[in-house]
């Protein structure tokens, strides 16, 4: 396992809070830790790992389901307006059946 956060002990080691790998490795992280696979290559070492990684994960699940939120609720909107769109058409041409 490779180590995702852990306090520098010496010049010239990683400080807390960095990823190494850079972006594409954080990038990694928060893909497979928000989307729950976990594969285990990334885990926290010290206890301030455990808990900026609690927190990360209770923030980044509120962003993801704000987002679905966001989009279930223009799609719910949508779905209306096209439903009220179509019952307005065949209303018209209904009543234009009639007449003829």
């Amino acid at each position: 396992m490779r180590r995702l956060l852990g306090r520098a002990s010496s010049e010239g080691e990683e400080p807390l809070y960095i990823l190494p790998g850079g972006p594409s490795c954080t990038l990694y992280f928060s893909v497979i830790t928000l989307t729950t696979v976990g594969y285990g290559d990334f885990s926290p070492s010290t206890t301030a790992g455990n808990i900026f990684t609690m927190c990360y994960i209770f923030i980044g699940i509120g962003i993801i389901l704000g987002f679905v939120n966001a989009v279930a609720e223009r799609s719910m909107e949508q779905r209306g307006e096209i439903r009220s769109l179509l019952e307005r058409r065949s209303k018209g041409e209904g009543s234009e059946r009639e007449e003829d």
